[in-house]
């Protein structure tokens, strides 16, 4: 069992919640919850990984990175743009009134045909892993 699995299922037991409740409380299935206890890869958003780190009493970042490294194949083999991933940052945008520059960036990737968007989206990871592993960019 990996340190991601054992650190989600024990904190879900630690508050005595089912799979399905922790499911209920972040907003993704229970099947998901059931896929990331057994190892298997369940795509989560961001928030949503937030949301059960916060539950479980993980911090967010650690266990985001935990996901991240466990699942890198299988996120780097995903080469699409989620229509919600560029309206959220669009929305995030208008309500941040202070940084009109992403505002900006998010309605140029919304003009972008697909697949330009799948391409910026490759070069956006490799930034970030680059960025992660320490590395200038």
């Amino acid at each position: 069992m990996s340190e991601f699995e054992k650190c989600l299922r024990d904190g879900r037991r630690k508050l005595r919640i089912s799979q399905r409740d922790l499911a209920e409380r972040v907003g993704i299935s229970t099947e998901s919850i059931v896929k990331l206890e057994s190892g298997c890869f369940a795509e989560a958003s961001a928030d949503q990984l937030l949301k059960i780190a916060d539950i479980v009493g993980m911090d967010g970042h650690i266990f985001t990175q935990m996901y991240r490294s466990m699942f890198r194949s299988e996120l780097n083999s995903r080469q699409t743009i989620e229509p919600h991933q560029i309206t959220s940052m669009a929305s995030a945008a208008e309500e941040n009134q202070t940084d009109p520059d992403l505002l900006e960036i998010a309605n140029s990737i919304m003009a972008l045909p697909t697949e330009v968007k799948n391409n910026l989206l490759q070069i956006i990871k490799l930034l970030a892993s680059t960025q992660m592993k320490g590395g200038a960019a």
